[in-house]
């Protein structure tokens, strides 16, 4: 189907990319890639909570409900960080990296005792989910709301006390 589209036939795709695997980390990778220039693109403010709200909402969302393919072949294939795609976990970290430089710039209350990265994963896990759930239910106005409400939430939690 890619090569019907792409107006090339299956060899020329294989020659490119010489295998599926080759075809899905190029995917993985790109998806990875578009989500690092989402969130660089955003600009730092003086609301450091916002900042990292604004890294789901308006980076991690877009990638999710404008690339869905993309979306799937970087965060739901169980495939994805085989051995064989091994350039895909490389462009996830340099993906995350500028998430981590928003927390990193959150108050220290913010992060107690846990790791810009733990919370990095704890705020991917919630864009993840929240992706799903909005890809499962179909577009909604509401949703935008839905992501901020929910990560504000999250981020303003990790500045309570356990």
């Amino acid at each position: 189907r890619l090569s019907e589209e792409a107006d090339r036939t299956a060899r020329a795709i294989y020659s490119l990319f010489g295998s599926m695997d080759g075809l899905l980390t190029a995917l993985g990778v790109r998806a990875f890639v578009l989500l690092r220039q989402n969130i660089e693109a955003l600009p730092i403010t003086a609301d450091k909570v916002g900042d990292v709200v604004a890294a789901g909402v308006d980076g991690f969302r877009p990638l999710a409900v404008g690339h869905t393919a993309l979306f799937e072949i970087a965060f739901q294939r169980r495939d994805t960080y085989s051995e064989a795609r091994a350039d895909i976990p490389t462009a996830a970290m340099e993906a995350w990296r500028p998430l981590h430089e928003r927390i990193g710039r959150l108050p220290a209350r913010y992060r107690r005792d846990r790791t810009v990265v733990q919370a990095g994963w704890e705020f991917h896990a919630a864009c993840e989910g929240l992706a799903g759930i909005e890809l499962r239910h179909g577009a909604s106005t509401r949703f935008p709301d839905i992501w901020a409400d929910t990560l504000r939430a999250l981020v303003l939690g990790w500045g309570q006390t356990r």
